[in-house]
């Protein structure tokens, strides 16, 4: 197999990987609330009344595909 055809394979088995954890950080309202500047996990999950330890996966997660940025301890923009 070539090894473009390999890298297509490899987006599309994991793109969910991506797109579901944005879909979750879009319908609560994340990149509104980071609009002014980088923001701690803490008062990120406070203002979405989340649970902090599952959103910084998530956050950590879309950090790693380059949507967001970890700027600090646990902070992102």
């Amino acid at each position: 197999m070539k090894q473009q055809t390999i890298e297509h394979m490899m987006q599309l088995m994991t793109s969910q990987w991506v797109t579901t954890p944005l879909t979750i950080v879009v319908h609560l309202g994340i990149p509104d609330i980071l609009g002014p500047g980088p923001m701690g996990i803490g008062i990120l999950a406070q203002k979405t009344k989340t649970r902090e330890s599952i959103l910084y996966r998530i956050m950590r997660a879309l950090a790693g595909a380059d949507i967001f940025k970890e700027t600090g301890n646990r902070q992102f923009e």
